[in-house]
């Protein structure tokens, strides 16, 4: 059966992930790269509104990295995905773009909603829920999500201002 070799990478408020899998058409995904990078942006933009210049370069430096471990495998599709500390940044969309020229690709910044969203979806993907109705939760770095569906539909989901890199940040607890 034809696969289609997908990369993504996960834009996170405490951590860059990149994962390139074969997927195929029964939906078998096959993992083929993973790598993941801490950069602790949520506690930064909790900390000061903004990422600093320092931690923005960082970022570009870390997303050049993966895409050079990326291009070796020969993705299909790539897909590149922002969440909380990118959304919350006042300066958000400013590194946005830095990091689609890195890239070249587009960078889509989630809103909380849809990232519950998909947060749940993945969830379900990988857990049987059955017919009755399941809460699945995901507390990243910068927001937590929630999701409430069945094996058929995505019932509800909500997106909070809460997370451990987010919390850090406005409390002053630990460096990163």
């Amino acid at each position: 059966m034809p696969t289609v070799r997908v990369a993504v990478y996960d834009l996170g408020s405490s951590s860059f992930h990149l994962m390139v899998v074969d997927a195929s058409r029964e939906g078998l995904l096959t993992p083929v790269l993973r790598r993941r990078s801490f950069l602790h942006l949520g506690t930064e933009v909790a900390r000061t509104g903004g990422v600093p210049a320092d931690r923005a370069a960082s970022a570009v430096r870390t997303v050049r990295r993966l895409r050079v471990a990326c291009d070796e495998t020969g993705p299909d599709v790539v897909v590149a995905l922002a969440t909380a500390a990118l959304r919350d940044a006042d300066n958000g969309s400013r590194l946005i773009t830095r990091l689609e020229r890195v890239l070249d690709n587009p960078v889509t910044l989630l809103s909380g909603e849809e990232e519950a969203r998909l947060c749940f979806l993945g969830q379900r993907a990988g857990v049987w829920v059955g017919e009755d109705p399941v809460l699945g939760l995901d507390l990243g770095g910068g927001s937590l999500e929630a999701g409430i569906g069945t094996v058929d539909e995505v019932i509800a989901v909500a997106s909070v201002a809460l997370g451990t890199a987010r919390l850090r940040g406005e409390l002053g607890t630990g460096e990163c």
